[in-house]
């Protein structure tokens, strides 16, 4: 019976449907009344002709009559049972049986009949008295939802039975094996092999057989169309020719034999048909190939075809890392082997060993190294390159050798090698690279020592010393570090050469700040904070009087440092020396990654690491959690429900810009994305656990040797990072001594707009350009205040600024205003013909002019023409196309002025193809895609992984990759941020970075998953081994997850490897016990006590 409810269309018509039973059940009934009659007749009949054609049968076989044959027949009835019996017995009981079945069975069907014809009548009966009939026939949706059950429905039911739109019916969607794979097959023909199939493989390996033949004609157009196909007129055509239109007529003097057998022979020919067509990748290949075999000294085609060769291999699995090892060498071999002047390349050498790494064993790779030294060791080698080949070997050194004094002995060797002024920028870098791996060894004290031994040799000298050589130099120096004097940056220094004026006066007593105490409970808890706060208090050497008995490192003597202090003498590399050393201290300075030693290298050092000058900076690196969404913003709430009406929740709006913050050097520090300098180079989050009062003596300091950098802009917008509203006090004192500073009053302008005091701002614009100043930073303060007032919906005001600024009458219209303003720029840039930062202003008001004459599209354009001349330096260059793309995005929210999406799109894809690793530009490609609904777009930009594939991407760059995972679109998905993190650590230039491996980290304890972090940080430590901050991390934040064997196990190690330990953990394991081994001694004395009661008892029962 169904399970489903009965419908009305289901009740039968009572009236009509009696009359029309009880009528079909009367008929019914009589006619197999008379079937069964005539049966029974038909039967009786064929019996009797039976035996009648029998008996005469055998009357005439044997002769006899009639009447003999029935005198015959009753003789033999006549004879005794016993006979009868004993002669037809088998016959009779066969005869007998079948009678009887046959009785039986009619008189079976008679009552079946009448039962029947009983049942129809009282089902008549109870159908018109109660309404409802009983349905015999099996419910069809049982079948179709596949239960009995009404409730039994399947979640989702597939329409068209498997149908697939855009394919005809012949096509069906299937499932394969183990109802988890779904496949789309034919079904009028036989189920196509999957590509797991034995004869898939083959099919694969061997590849296709079938030649691709081009077109034999050219595409053909028609005006502006393509014409789909071409017929022929039948009036052209003969009644006698027509059939030349269906079979082709065979060339003139061809055989059409021949042409079979050419035929054939070319079908078999593969390859060398000269009409294949190949794959685009195997296109690019064959035609590189052809290159570098003309021309085997050409150095970018070999890279170009590197990179073709491995771009679609994945560095995200170590098989996939060893595979494009294996290739690459592969390549690279050839390119050396192939000409001479390839073994003169560095980057083809480099790339070589660095693929080699992942392949061959150590002793080859020392070898290939030495061979490599030795090469580019002589005089005739350009400075650029041994720069970068002594320091690829460095990086290289640092993690392969076994110790940390055996990485300070090749950093010797390096400085030893690299001397003389052409090699300045590379000794500052490596001294540099020395100083961030002895700092995360734990060697803080002697980081900052050689950091302030070089500046006080390179900055702060005495002059009378200058000319001298290194060495008297360095000796006169190591009297001012045994006098123990405040050095540079330390509180009340003065320099060296103050020192020496003023007579050389004995030290000072200087006390050190007591460290933090910690209250957890746990020893190893304890030791790993008394570490922390121990290396933030000792930033700077201890001296004798204040020495540290238990930790003799804190003192650092002069013979410690003095191998790793040279001679610098030019400007660029005394600020890059200031520069280095603030970001040593934890300040962010965007784009000081890609300022080096390399000059003359057209862009070819490239593959020099420079990941290491991430660590020891402050906000993100070390704060990694401040790339993944919160926890609030993880659980927030999806939707609402307003008067019974379920709606989606309004989502916030998320910023485009994120925490991690990277451009080039020219860019202002208080430039941001809006006019309250939103998203500058120091905000509260950039300075997180700076030490601001080193910060400002080390800028203080500084200030007075290297006037040439903007000092008074760093101090302004680091003190606002701080606190703004001191910031403007600090900034109004220094006005009323300088008030005709013309950068001092922009400085304290744009403190103004931070604190978003747009009134005052507006009003100190306007009394400035009031007053007419000779001085000829004049024209920046015409800059910012056309571009304050033209962004600030003030454009008539900045119209009336910009006549100013170019000296043009304001009554000047039309034509003549045109005309005199574009005379009035080319002779401003005419005059600042060298690119200063008044050359960029004057850039930035030929950009306003032409949109005030012009459109937006014109402006940009002729903007663009500029910025992309020759003789641009880099890094202007990337000033000039980072604000422009923030110009055009701060039009586009301005009101009233329509900003169509291509232009900004346009434009910030151009940008990211010239800078990639530019934030801004990176933050504008998400505000262009907002709204647009294709996360496709962002998603292919975030997994793409290098340029070219040789380039790995900077560490910024991928941060800022993993922050971007979780900007705005769906949920926020760790195990995509955890691949982008396997891809990036999985490269050479990025494995050996504490800060990638201190992310890895961070996201497994983010996600809850501390196992997982704890197998991560040992992967970490097995390559950074002499990072101190990843082993603190077990004594810290994974604690809960390492036993106590494990931890002693890895104090073994840092022992062994040279790591700094400041004190010693026995101190705080004195006397303590591991709960965990507490808990198995107590069942172990728990087991024993058990055993000694049973042998007691036992004593007592006896002799029972």
């Amino acid at each position: 019976m169904s399970a489903f409810h009965p419908n009305f269309s289901s009740f039968p018509d009572l009236e009509e449907n009696n009359v029309d039973k009880k009528e079909r059940s009367s008929k019914e009934h009589k006619s197999r009344k008379e079937k069964e009659k005539h049966s029974r007749n038909k039967d009786t009949e064929d019996e009797r002709d039976r035996r009648d054609s029998s008996d005469r049968q055998y009357r005439s076989r044997h002769g006899e009559s009639k009447h003999e044959h029935s005198s015959r027949r009753r003789r033999s009835r006549s004879r005794s049972p016993e006979r009868k019996k004993s002669k037809h017995s088998s016959h009779k009981h066969k005869v007998d049986h079948s009678w009887s079945l046959l009785e039986d069975d009619k008189r079976r069907k008679a009552r079946e009949d009448q039962a029947l014809l009983l049942a129809g009548d009282v089902e008549m009966q109870s159908s018109s008295s109660k309404l409802y009939f009983v349905d015999k026939r099996g419910d069809s949706l049982n079948i179709t939802y596949g239960g009995l059950h009404q409730g039994d429905i399947p979640r989702f039911y597939r329409d068209g039975k498997g149908r697939v739109l855009g394919l005809t019916s012949a096509w069906r969607i299937s499932r394969g094996s183990g109802n988890k794979d779904v496949e789309v097959n034919r079904r009028d023909k036989h189920k196509a092999p999957r590509y797991t199939d034995f004869k898939s493989l083959k099919a694969l390996v061997e590849g296709p057989h079938r030649l691709l033949l081009p077109a034999k004609t050219s595409l053909t157009t028609y005006g502006e169309f393509i014409p789909l196909g071409k017929s022929t007129r039948s009036e052209d055509i003969h009644p006698e020719d027509s059939y030349r239109s269906i079979v082709p007529e065979p060339p003139p003097d061809s055989d059409p034999e021949l042409e079979q057998e050419s035929g054939r022979s070319d079908t078999n020919s593969g390859d060398e048909f000269e009409g294949t067509t190949l794959p685009a990748e195997q296109e690019k290949m064959k035609s590189l190939e052809e290159t570098v075999r003309r021309a085997p000294q050409d150095e970018q085609s070999w890279l170009h075809l590197l990179s073709v060769s491995i771009d679609s291999i994945s560095n995200r699995t170590k098989r996939g890392v060893k595979a494009k090892a294996e290739i690459a060498t592969s390549i690279l071999k050839r390119a050396l082997d192939a000409h001479r002047d390839n073994e003169a390349s560095p980057r083809l050498r480099l790339l070589y060993i660095m693929y080699g790494e992942e392949i061959w064993d150590e002793e080859k790779t020392r070898r290939s190294w030495n061979s490599l030294l030795s090469d580019f060791g002589g005089n005739d080698v350009p400075p650029w390159k041994q720069a970068l080949i002594w320091m690829t070997f460095l990086d290289w050194s640092i993690i392969n050798r076994p110790s940390i004094s055996e990485a300070l002995d090749d950093a010797r060797r390096a400085l030893a090698q690299l001397q003389g002024s052409e090699f300045e920028m590379a000794r500052v870098r490596i001294l540099w690279r020395i100083a961030v791996f002895l700092r995360e060894a734990g060697f803080l004290e002697q980081a900052m020592a050689i950091f302030q031994a070089q500046m006080e040799l390179a900055l702060f000298g005495p002059p009378e010393l200058i000319s001298h050589p290194l060495e008297d130099r360095v000796n006169s120096l190591e009297e001012f570090w045994e006098a123990e004097v405040p050095r540079i940056p330390e509180t009340g220094a003065r320099g060296w050469a103050q020192w020496v004026e003023s007579g050389q006066p004995e030290a000072q007593v200087l006390h050190r700040q007591p460290s933090r105490k910690t209250e957890a409970q746990d020893p190893y808890q304890q030791w790993s904070c008394q570490e922390k706060s121990l290396d933030i208090v000792g930033a700077f050497p201890t001296r004798s009087f204040t020495e540290d008995e238990s930790d003799p490192y804190s003192t650092i003597l002069f013979s410690d440092i003095r191998d790793f202090l040279s001679d610098l003498r030019s400007n660029d590399v005394r600020e890059y020396l200031a520069m280095a050393f603030l970001s040593f201290i934890g300040l962010n300075i965007p784009g000081i990654g890609e300022r080096g030693p390399f000059l003359g290298s057209n862009g070819q050092c490239d593959i020099v690491e420079d990941g290491w000058m991430v660590s020891g900076q402050r906000g993100w690196p070390s704060r990694p959690e401040d790339l993944f969404p919160s926890q609030t913003e993880q659980k927030r709430i999806t939707w609402e429900s307003h008067v019974g009406v379920i709606v989606a929740a309004e989502q916030p709006r998320r910023s485009g810009f994120g925490p991690v913050k990277e451009w080039g050097m020219h860019r202002s520090f208080f430039e941001g994305i809006d006019s309250f300098c939103t998203g500058r180079t120091w905000e509260a989050a950039d300075i997180y656990c700076v030490d601001i009062g080193i910060v400002r003596n080390a800028m203080n300091q500084l200030a007075s040797v290297i006037p040439s950098l903007n000092w008074e802009d760093m101090k302004a917008a680091l003190d606002a990072a701080v606190d703004v509203k001191a910031a403007v006090k600090g900034s109004k004192q220094r006005l009323e001594s300088r008030q005709s500073d013309v950068n001092l009053w922009r400085t304290h302008i744009k403190l103004e707009s931070i604190k978003g005091e747009t009134g005052k701002v507006a009003k100190m614009y306007s009394t400035l350009l009031a007053a007419q100043s000779s001085d000829p930073n004049q024209l920046l303060l015409y800059s910012d205040a056309i571009e304050y007032r033209w962004l600030q919906e003030s454009e008539q005001m900045a119209i009336q600024l910009l006549k100013s600024a170019l000296g043009i009458d304001q009554e000047s219209k039309g034509a003549m205003y045109l005309l005199r303003g574009r005379n009035s720029l080319s002779s401003l840039l005419s005059i600042e013909r060298e690119w200063s930062i008044r050359r960029v202003a004057i850039v930035r008001l030929q950009f306003f002019f032409h949109l005030d004459t012009g459109t937006l599209e014109n402006a940009i354009s002729a903007f663009m023409e500029v910025a992309d001349t020759q003789n641009i330096p880099k890094d202007t260059r990337e000033s000039l196309y980072t604000w422009i793309s923030v110009t055009v995005f701060r039009l586009s929210q301005r009101r009233g002025i329509i900003v169509p999406p291509p232009v900004l799109s346009t434009l910030v894809t151009k940008a990211l193809q010239l800078f990639p690793n530019n934030t801004v530009l990176l933050g504008l490609f998400l505000e262009c895609e907002r709204g647009q609904g294709i996360w496709g777009r962002i998603r292919r930009f975030l997994t793409e992984e290098t340029n070219g594939t040789i380039v790995s991407q900077r560490i910024k760059r991928i941060a800022w990759n993993l922050w971007a995972e979780g900007w705005n679109y769906g949920p926020w998905e760790p195990e995509r941020v955890r691949s982008q993190l396997e891809g990036a650590l999985n490269l050479r230039s990025n494995k050996r970075s504490v800060v990638l491996w201190q992310v890895y980290v961070a996201l497994e304890m983010r996600v809850g998953n501390f196992e997982r972090a704890k197998r991560v940080l040992l992967r970490a430590l097995g390559v950074c081994w002499w990072a101190k901050e990843l082993y603190l991390i077990a004594f810290g934040q994974l604690r809960t997850v390492f036993t106590a064997r494990e931890l002693n196990d890895m104090i073994a190690a840092m022992v062994d490897r040279g790591i700094r330990m400041r004190r010693d953990i026995q101190e705080q394991l004195e006397g303590w016990i591991d709960p965990s081994t507490a808990i198995e001694e107590d069942e172990h004395n728990a087991g024993d006590m058990e055993v000694e009661r049973m042998l007691h008892g036992r004593e007592q029962a006896k002799p029972y």
